[in-house]
């Protein structure tokens, strides 16, 4: 019965699930944590597995912050790999897979790779100086928000062919219902990059593997007019 729960956990997926995001929390040892990852397992690279004495995901994430061998960390809740909750702390960090009974999070000073020992993410400011673009559907594009999610408010949502920002910008640029955008760096929702359009501008979140930005002739929260 474990073996058959452990197959699941592998190979469970959710076609299009969203990454739902708490907020960043500052790591005591080895960096910063960045935003659980509610719905998502990081499947392998576990070094210590341990079952928490609440089911709480936030142990498993103070247990990685805590470890400097820990890179990243998936909890499973109790109930899928038995009665009690377990945290996997892992010394790389795996892709994400969609799983329903997971949470799961990283430390960001390190480049998802499934590989250890990979240097920090490329530093970039988190909001640049570019002169805005103007948009011929829908007014002008502000500047593009480094290191900057605005998660929520989606209607739509597509693989890239390139690892380029610019491109989820132009798409909402050429669409009139978008009125923010992020692009998801590849590795992180999947080996590919991700840009999804939005039809309100939601609050911005640190986050080092996402690029995002807004129309700036719509004012934030909300939706465009017709």
């Amino acid at each position: 019965m474990k073996i058959t729960k452990l197959i699941l956990l592998c190979c469970f997926l959710v076609s299009c699930a969203p990454v739902m995001q708490g907020p960043v929390t500052p790591g005591a040892v080895g960096g910063t944590m960045g935003p659980m990852e509610y719905y998502m397992d990081r499947f392998g690279s576990d070094y210590n597995i341990f079952d928490p004495p609440q089911p709480d995901p936030q142990l498993c994430q103070d247990a990685c912050q805590n470890d400097p061998n820990c890179v990243a960390w998936t909890y499973v809740k109790p109930g899928f790999q038995g009665p009690n909750p377990h945290c996997c702390l892992k010394n790389a960090i795996p892709p994400l897979t969609p799983n329903p009974y997971c949470v799961s999070g990283v430390k960001v000073a390190v480049t998802p790779s499934g590989e250890g020992g990979q240097p920090p993410p490329e530093q970039q400011p988190e909001v640049t100086a570019e002169p805005p673009s103007t948009g011929p559907s829908g007014g002008t594009m502000g500047p593009m928000e480094y290191n900057m999610d605005r998660m929520g408010s989606d209607y739509s949502h597509v693989d890239l062919s390139q690892s380029d920002p610019q491109l989820c910008q132009d798409a909402c640029q050429n669409d009139p219902n978008c009125v923010a955008w992020t692009y998801v760096k590849p590795g992180f929702q999947g080996p590919n990059p991700r840009c999804w359009l939005k039809n309100a501008i939601p609050p911005i979140t640190p986050n080092p593997y996402c690029v995002s930005g807004v129309k700036v002739a719509v004012t934030p929260g909300q939706p465009q007019s017709e």
